[in-house]
């Protein structure tokens, strides 16, 4: 009877996984309708111990793992308003300003474990960072090398805390951009910027990003679990490398080859760049 059961269970489960799929290439299930486990995730234990004590019921495992999702999605939808990867009390940010001459060969690093990166620029001729006053490992902007640097110290106190990092950069200053890091929201408006190239790595989160028309060179994004959306000038000529798990692709891009995109001006455009992406499970939309 057990052998029945268990047979019977993987079954179920097997078809579920196939729904799943299923609703997910049709673009019906989304990424952020489980956000809500941040919050939600004491639940884990209460369904595990349902199915412990009542493990001799038929598809108790089953029933309890759908009403577990039912209920993280529910909220989801409930509270989007207030969606967030991490959660927390948000740790209080401090401001700095640094001089800065002109800057041709600016590079800028996020390291952290969690939190929200804010990135945009303005009209002031100094660089401008809000970080956390607490968790850092090291936070600073070197003139002569014009590199700016972030990092956080990745204790497990903080990754469970809402941490800011807001950072405002000289317009029309040159920067590569480099992003590392654990569960991050990330938005990166560069539109007034000059953008070299950049590295964006982290495991779960949304990505925004907004390119310049002066961007060259290679950009590469690696998401475990997200959305990413990127706002394309209509002068800059884009390619993108797109390969993944479970990832729905919005473009208007045409395919030139399986799973690479260009843009209808990409051969001409004065300025170029590839973006080489990989996305675990998430949405990839450019626009």
């Amino acid at each position: 009877m057990s052998k029945e059961k268990n047979a019977s269970s993987i079954g179920v489960l097997i078809i579920l996984i196939g729904i799943v799929i299923l609703l997910y290439n049709l673009d019906i299930l989304k990424v952020t309708m489980f956000w809500g486990i941040v919050r939600l995730w004491p639940l884990l234990f209460i369904v595990i111990g349902l199915n412990i004590i009542f493990k001799k019921i038929r598809y108790m495992n089953v029933i309890t793992w759908l009403a577990f999702f039912g209920i993280v999605i529910g909220y989801s939808y409930l509270n989007m308003d207030d969606m967030t990867w991490y959660f927390g009390d948000d740790i209080p940010v401090v401001t700095f300003e640094e001089a800065a001459t002109e800057i041709e060969d600016g590079s800028i690093t996020f390291d952290m474990s969690a939190g929200s990166i804010s990135l945009e620029s303005h009209n002031q001729t100094n660089v401008i960072y809000e970080i956390p006053e607490s968790h850092m490992e090291k936070h600073s902007y070197d003139d002569a090398t014009e590199t700016l640097t972030l990092r956080s110290n990745h204790d497990n106190f903080g990754f469970f805390q809402s941490s800011r990092y807001n950072v405002y950069l000289p317009e029309h200053s040159t920067w590569y951009i480099d992003v590392d890091g654990g569960v991050l929201s990330v938005d990166l408006k560069l539109e007034d910027l000059i953008v070299t190239g950049g590295k964006i790595d982290y495991g779960v989160g949304d990505l925004s990003l907004s390119l310049p028309e002066s961007t060259d060179g290679l950009i590469t994004i690696d998401v475990g679990i997200g959305d990413v959306l990127i706002d394309v000038p209509d002068d800059l000529g884009v390619k993108i490398i797109s390969k993944g798990g479970l990832v729905s692709f919005e473009s208007d891009f045409k395919e030139v080859s399986d799973k690479v995109y260009e843009s209808l001006n990409y051969k001409d455009a004065k300025h170029q760049v590839e973006i080489q992406m990989d996305v675990g499970i998430g949405s990839i939309e450019i626009k």
